[in-house]
C-alpha cells in the first residue's frame, strides 16, 4: 500500500518512523518496508496476506456492525495487539509528571482553548440553538430531547476551564499514535473475509510520555460520531435516546438497555464494552479500584475537540450534537465519581461501597445483558398535569396515580413497568410518535377541585 501526503505532515512521519526503527522491538504493523525512506517520496506499507484485501476500520464497522458484529470485535481486538506493540517499545508506567514537570490535560488538550471562541461556540449555537452554551450549568432542551433528563453543559466556561487547567494525576503514561482515527487503522482480511491483522498507518502526530488513555478514547469518540450517529434507519432523537441508553448502561446508570431496544443499541453496548475491557487491561496499572477516569476525561475532551479538529463533525449538525451529547455524558459520569471519591475520603463507611450510588462502569456485556436482568427492562410511564393544576408540582399524587396505571398496564401487556413522574407539562399538540419511542405517556384533564 502506498501512501502520500502534504510534505509538512510527510517529515513528521519520516521523523517517527526513524525514531521506531531504533527500537529493539520495532512495531512492524506501524512501519514500512525497511527500504522504503522519505527520499522516495512515497510511504509503502506491506500487507501480510496477499492474498487478502484490506477495509479501514470506520468502512468495516459502517457495513458490518449490524450484520456481522463478530468481526466487529475481532477488528478491534487486531486493532490494540498492533497499537500494544507501540505502547510496551517505551515501558509505560502510572506517573504523574512528564520530564519532571506535571502535567495538565491542557497540556494534552490545547487546541480546545485555541479554539474555544473562534469555532467550537459558534459552531454549537448554530447546530443546538435554545441553550445558553456560555454560562448553562445544564443541557435540557424539549426541542431536541423532549422527555430526556437534563445533562451537566460540557462547554459552560467555568467547568471546561477547571477541567483543562486540572492535573492529569497519576496516570498510564507512554508512546501514542495521537492519530488514531478510523480511517487510519487498516483490518486486513483473510480468504473469508475475516479480520486477520491491522495495520496502523499515519505517525505524524507520533508522541512520548503521553496520557495512554487517549487513544482508545480516540477510537470510541469516533465510534459514536462517525458510525453511530448515522446508524440504522431511524430518527436522530431516537439515535440520541439510544446513546443516551447506552452510556447511561456503560457507566452504570443503569442495569441494562431499556425495553424495546434497537439493535444498534446492543450492538452498540457490545462494541464498547469490549473497547472499555481493552483499555482497563492496559490503563489500570496497580490501582485495584481503578474506574476509568482518565479514559472518560479523554473522552470528554475527545468529543469537544472533535467539533474544531474534524470537518466531518463541524460540517454534520447530526454529529455535532452526538459529540455534544457524548461530552455531557462524560462530563456527568466524572462529576458522580467525584462525588463518591469526596465522600469516601471523609466517610470511611461509603469507602468500602465506592459505586454505592451506581454500578461498576467496568461490567462486561454480558452481565449487562443477562436474562436475569433483562427481564427487569420495563417502559417508562411519564404523568403529565395540565398546566395550572395543584398537583402539577406535586410528586406523591403523580406517584398515586402512575401507580395505578401501572399496575393497570401489567396486567394488560404482561410486561414490568417503571414509573417516573413527569415535572413540567409539555405541549399539548405534542404527539406520543414525537415524544419517542419506549415510553407511555398520559395526559391527564381533571378538576383539581375534586380528590
Amino acid at each position: 500500500m502506498a501512501k502520500f501526503d502534504r510534505e509538512e505532515r510527510t517529515q513528521q512521519e519520516w521523523k517517527a518512523i526513524r525514531e521506531l526503527r531504533k527500537l529493539d522491538k520495532p512495531p512492524q504493523a506501524m512501519l514500512p518496508y525497511g527500504d522504503n525512506n522519505k527520499d522516495d517520496k512515497v510511504i509503502i506499507y506491506r500487507m501480510a496476506n496477499p492474498g487478502g484485501h484490506a477495509l479501514d476500520l470506520g468502512s468495516l464497522l459502517q457495513t458490518q456492525i449490524l450484520s456481522a458484529p463478530e468481526n466487529c470485535l475481532r477488528a478491534l481486538d487486531c486493532t490494540f495487539q498492533s497499537l500494544d506493540y507501540f505502547y510496551i517499545s517505551e515501558a509505560g508506567a502510572a506517573h504523574m509528571a512528564r520530564e519532571g514537570e506535571v502535567l495538565r490535560w491542557g497540556d494534552v488538550f490545547g487546541k480546545i482553548e485555541d479554539r474555544l471562541e473562534s469555532q467550537i461556540y459558534p459552531l454549537v449555537a448554530k447546530e443546538w440553538p435554545g441553550v445558553n452554551w456560555r454560562k448553562a450549568r445544564d443541557i435540557q432542551d424539549d426541542e431536541i430531547l423532549p422527555l430526556v433528563r437534563s445533562f451537566p453543559n460540557p462547554l459552560q466556561e467555568k467547568e471546561l476551564h477547571e477541567r483543562l487547567d486540572g492535573l492529569t494525576g497519576r496516570i498510564m503514561l507512554s508512546r501514542i499514535h495521537g492519530n488514531v482515527n478510523l480511517s487510519n487503522i487498516l483490518i486486513e482480511m483473510n480468504a473469508l473475509s475475516n479480520p486477520e491483522t491491522a495495520f496502523i498507518i499515519n505517525l505524524a502526530r507520533y508522541q512520548r510520555d503521553m496520557p495512554t488513555a487517549i487513544d482508545f478514547a480516540r477510537i470510541e469518540t469516533e465510534f459514536w460520531h462517525q458510525i453511530f450517529a448515522h446508524l440504522g434507519n431511524h430518527s436522530e432523537q431516537e439515535r440520541l435516546e439510544a446513546l443516551i441508553a447506552v452510556r447511561d448502561c456503560l457507566e452504570g446508570r443503569r442495569k441494562t438497555l431499556p425495553w424495546g431496544y434497537f439493535p444498534c443499541e446492543d450492538h452498540a453496548l457490545r462494541l464498547v464494552c469490549e473497547l472499555r475491557t481493552l483499555a482497563a487491561r492496559k490503563l489500570r496499572a496497580d490501582d485495584d479500584h481503578y474506574c476509568l477516569k482518565d479514559y472518560i476525561t479523554a473522552l470528554y475532551f475527545s468529543n469537544i475537540q472533535a467539533l474544531s479538529c474534524i470537518p466531518s463533525v463541524a460540517s454534520d449538525p447530526a454529529r455535532v450534537r452526538v459529540a455534544l451529547l457524548g461530552a455531557a455524558l462524560s462530563l456527568q459520569f466524572l462529576q458522580e465519581l467525584e462525588v463518591q471519591e469526596w465522600y469516601s475520603r471523609h466517610y470511611e463507611w461509603y469507602s468500602e461501597n465506592a459505586f454505592e450510588l451506581h454500578l461498576s462502569p467496568l461490567r462486561k456485556y454480558q452481565e449487562i445483558m443477562a436474562k436475569e436482568i433483562m427481564a427487569e427492562a420495563g417502559i417508562d410511564i411519564f404523568i403529565f398535569f395540565p398546566e395550572n393544576s395543584l398537583y402539577q408540582d406535586q410528586v406523591s399524587p403523580n406517584l398515586q396515580i402512575g401507580q395505578l396505571l401501572s399496575n393497570l398496564l401489567v396486567q394488560v401487556t404482561g410486561y414490568s413497568l417503571k414509573l417516573q413522574p413527569g415535572g413540567q407539562p409539555l405541549p399539548p399538540l405534542l404527539s406520543l410518535k414525537e415524544i419517542g419511542r419506549r415510553k407511555i405517556v398520559f395526559y391527564l384533564k381533571f378538576d383539581p377541585t375534586r380528590p
